[in-house]
């Protein structure tokens, strides 16, 4: 199992988001922990200055919540999509299934037309369900290219220029 510091997260998703500095980013990481929506991040130490320690469906969390935050979403829309991360097929096993070569994950979240979260999910899927948009009619569709391309960078090498294609 792979871990991360702040540090190196904030590090790898810098390489992905050249646009952004890793010390922002891993201020962004830090306040995202402090809003628990890394609810099972380990420690190494203790005390208040004890260092965080990650996996790497955390690193794809924090990609995720980074792409929102820049959409606009708030603190507590990022909790609902916490919630989201964790129903169904959680993103642990997704991150798993990636690393084994299933790599055909999108993640859809909901909202209704006052811009509530209304649900989400991690599936297989490649069109978002009829049914719910009949209650939350506004979608964001997360492709796999943006789920996962953190997961490609190593501390060797930069992460490789996007696909033309998603495969769909």
């Amino acid at each position: 199992m792979t871990t991360f510091t702040v540090g190196q997260m904030a590090e790898r998703l810098s390489v992905a988001k050249p646009s952004l500095s890793a010390a922002y980013i891993a201020r962004q990481i830090r306040g995202w922990a402090q809003a628990d929506l890394f609810p099972d991040a380990g420690v190494r130490g203790s005390g208040r200055t004890a260092a965080q320690i990650f996996e790497e469906h955390h690193l794809v969390m924090a990609q995720i919540y980074g792409f929102l935050t820049m959409l606009g979403m708030t603190g507590p829309q990022l909790k609902t999509v916490n919630a989201c991360l964790q129903n169904g097929t959680r993103i642990k096993e997704v991150v798993k299934a990636y690393n084994t070569g299933d790599r055909d994950w999108r993640l859809f979240l909901y909202f209704t037309e006052d811009g509530e979260i209304w649900g989400g999910k991690l599936t297989k899927q490649k069109s978002y369900s009829e049914g719910v948009v009949a209650s939350a009619p506004n979608v964001i569709m997360l492709a796999p290219r943006s789920l996962f391309r953190v997961l490609d960078v190593t501390d060797e090498t930069e992460v490789p220029a996007p696909a033309e294609d998603d495969g769909e």
